[in-house]
């Protein structure tokens, strides 16, 4: 199986083209009104107008109302959900937030906040459980990890710009090459 790659959290035009780029299977957006990396959704739809590859997904906040989601996915295109819903939405993928939460169906990947928390949850759960483990603060020179433990998926956040259209992507980039081998098909 070949590894899935999710970048989260995407707050710029150049974060989803660097994402479609090197051929990530998802890209996501906070949701959450509140947050301060939110972004607009004008902003959204033009990011998602520019991509062509990866799925757009949604990261909605915990408690957001089933009429929120369902409105702000069908606005935006977006093909998945990130977060814990409590209702029957019917998309492609379901990305529950973190362990603790019974995958819902054989879509449903469990998002693990670190590798030290996908590997302290993953077996208590059923081995045909799908994991996607964000790798953001983990040691791209210590990947031996993935290979023993082979989860479905990676995520890494976000890196912001510090003026428009200028983002360091050195972490994304010593990434990318550490992930190489796991991406072949």
């Amino acid at each position: 199986m070949t590894l899935k790659l999710k970048f989260n959290s995407i707050r710029s035009l150049s974060e989803a083209r660097y994402a479609a780029a090197v051929l990530a299977d998802f890209v996501g957006f906070r949701m959450d009104p509140a947050h301060p990396e939110t972004l607009g959704a004008a902003q959204i739809q033009g990011i998602i107008a520019w991509i062509n590859g990866p799925m757009c997904t949604g990261a909605f906040p915990e408690g957001s109302s089933a009429e929120f989601i369902l409105d702000s996915v069908s606005v935006l295109g977006m093909e998945a959900v990130e977060g814990s819903p409590e209702y029957d939405i019917n998309l492609p993928w379901i990305l529950p937030y973190h362990p603790g939460i019974i995958p819902a169906s054989p879509h449903s990947i469990l998002h693990a906040a670190s590798v030290e928390e996908y590997l302290q949850h993953k077996h208590g759960y059923p081995l045909e459980t799908l994991w996607m483990v964000n790798i953001t603060q983990a040691d791209p020179n210590d990947t031996e990890w993935i290979r023993r433990d082979q989860p479905f998926a990676v995520s890494i956040d976000g890196m912001g710009e510090d003026v428009p259209g200028m983002a360091d992507f050195s972490l994304w980039d010593t990434w990318m090459d550490a992930l190489e081998p796991f991406r072949e098909a």
